[in-house]
C-alpha cells in the first residue's frame, strides 16, 4: 500500500509539472505604452494634433497564444470630439499576420443602449489608408449610417482581431516596437510612425478628420535596462567602499 501511494504522489507531481509547464507557456503579452493624441494630416495645430481637437488615447496589445495563433487588441478612448468611426493597425509584414476573427466590447455602458448602437465590424479602412499607411493589416469600421454608431465623445471601445501567423519568434523579450510596421506615404517616409490611424467624423461645423501616427518609446529597452544595471551595482559598490572607511 505505501509503494501503491509513493506511485500515486509521483504521478500527482508530474500531472501537476505538465500542466504548469503547458499553463505557464501558453500566452506572451505585449503592451504598447499609452499612445495620445494623434497627429492629424490635413489639420494640425503646431506641435501636429489636430486643430478641430479630433483626438484619442490609445492602448493596443497583443497576445501570443501559440506559435501561429494570437490576438490584437485596440482600446480606443475618444478624449477629443466627434465620433470615431474608422481604426486601422498596420503591422510587421515578417509575422505572416492573417486576420481569422473579430470582435469588440463596449466598454462604455451606454454604447448598446437603445439610443446608441455602436457596433462595429471588420473592415479595409481605406478612409485612412492614403494618407497614413501604405498597408493595412487589421482594420475595423462603425456599422453604418456613421457617424451616430462610432465611439462618441468620452466613451471607451475595444476592437479585438484574432489573428494566425509565424509567431515562433515572438518571446516574452519583444518589443512592441518590432510587431508594428515602418510606414511609407506615396513612397515617401513620414515625418512620425504611422502604424496606426483613425477616422473622426461628426466634428464642429459637420467636419471631419484623420490622425495616426505617433511617437512610440518602449521603456523596456534592454540597453535602457543593462544601464540602469550598471548603474545599481557602481551604487552598491561605492557604498561597500564607504561602510569600509568608517
Amino acid at each position: 500500500m505505501l509503494r501503491n501511494f509513493r506511485n500515486f504522489s509521483a504521478a500527482l507531481v508530474f500531472a501537476g509539472t505538465a500542466f504548469l509547464t503547458v499553463t505557464t507557456a501558453q500566452a506572451v503579452v505585449i503592451n504598447s505604452p499609452t499612445i495620445s493624441p494623434g497627429f492629424s494630416k490635413d489639420n494640425q495645430n503646431a506641435d501636429g494634433s489636430s486643430s478641430l481637437n479630433a483626438a484619442v488615447e490609445l492602448n493596443l496589445s497583443f497576445t501570443k497564444l501559440s506559435d501561429t495563433t494570437g490576438t490584437w487588441s485596440a482600446t480606443i478612448n475618444n478624449i477629443g470630439e466627434g465620433i470615431v468611426t474608422v481604426f486601422a493597425l498596420s503591422l510587421n509584414e515578417d509575422y505572416g499576420w492573417t486576420e481569422t476573427g473579430f470582435t469588440f466590447d463596449p466598454i462604455t455602458t451606454d454604447c448598446l443602449s437603445d439610443a446608441k448602437f455602436c457596433k462595429w465590424a471588420t473592415g479595409d479602412a481605406t478612409q485612412v489608408k492614403s494618407d497614413f499607411l501604405s498597408n493595412i493589416t487589421l482594420g475595423a469600421e462603425a456599422e453604418n449610417p456613421a457617424p451616430h454608431r462610432g465611439i462618441e465623445e468620452g466613451e471607451i471601445m475595444e476592437l479585438i482581431w484574432s489573428v494566425s501567423g509565424d509567431f515562433a519568434t515572438i518571446t516574452d523579450t519583444t518589443l512592441f516596437s518590432d510587431l508594428i510596421a515602418p510606414n511609407f506615404v506615396n513612397g515617401e517616409t513620414v515625418d512620425f510612425k504611422s502604424f496606426w490611424a483613425a477616422h473622426v467624423q461628426g466634428l464642429s461645423g459637420g467636419a471631419s478628420d484623420k490622425i495616426g501616427g505617433s511617437v512610440l518609446v518602449d521603456v523596456s529597452e534592454p540597453g535602457a535596462l543593462a544601464l540602469l544595471g550598471v548603474g545599481l551595482i557602481a551604487l552598491a559598490a561605492a557604498a561597500r567602499r564607504r561602510r569600509n572607511v568608517l
